[in-house]
């Protein structure tokens, strides 16, 4: 797992300073290319990238006796995002991290598997209950402010993620020390999920969703 702590943690307090930002109302800068359809097939591919990333996630988090709940879908994706725009020894570690040789092609994984997760909501029924299920997941890049983002890499969030990137307030984005850039465009991942069903829930020590 090369420098998989480092750029876990990376992700994580990007998530955490994005996502508590407020910057919700910043201008998108996304490619006109239309999001690919989904292969079925690569679903399994996918879900193959995500148990072994989660796994090594796990390890790297569920230190000491505290509390864990974490979404390795969510960091997975906004890691994948990342390295899109990844390039040379930057894109070869982030591969390894991901566990990227396990898919044909982490991107149409992921796109494939965001969208089959996009059809769960709805009702189901248990016994004599009816549940209503809601999902909502959304990612996106923050990159820094005024900087240039390539067409290529714009084009891949596009196809296979369904988005673009959003410019921060500021001209300098704020970075864990320990933590090297990961890509030239200095993108900075966000995820936000939401979940709710009218069946009462419960976490267990340690769980992770």
């Amino acid at each position: 797992m090369p420098r998989v702590s480092t750029v876990v943690a990376a992700v994580i307090l990007g998530l955490i300073v994005s996502t508590c930002g407020g910057q919700a109302s910043a201008a998108e800068i996304r490619s006109a290319v239309a999001r690919a359809g989904a292969d079925p097939a690569a679903v399994r591919d996918a879900r193959a990238v995500l148990d072994a990333f989660s796994v090594d996630l796990y390890k790297v988090l569920a230190r000491g006796d505290q509390n864990l709940i974490l979404s390795p879908y969510s960091v997975g994706v906004a890691l994948a995002m990342t390295r899109a725009g990844a390039v040379g020894e930057t894109a070869t570690q982030m591969d390894k991290v991901l566990h990227a040789a396990l898919s044909k092609d982490i991107n149409v994984g992921f796109n494939a598997l965001d969208q089959s997760i996009a059809k769960r909501p709805g009702k189901y029924t248990r016994g004599d209950q009816t549940l209503e299920l809601e999902l909502a997941t959304a990612n996106r890049l923050w990159g820094q402010k005024d900087f240039k983002f390539e067409a290529a890499f714009l084009d891949q969030l596009a196809r296979s993620y369904g988005g673009g990137s959003r410019s921060s307030t500021t001209r300098t984005l704020t970075r864990p020390r320990a933590a090297p850039s990961t890509t030239g465009s200095r993108p900075v991942p966000t995820t936000a999920s939401r979940t709710s069903s009218r069946r009462a829930s419960s976490t267990r020590r340690h769980g992770s969703s």
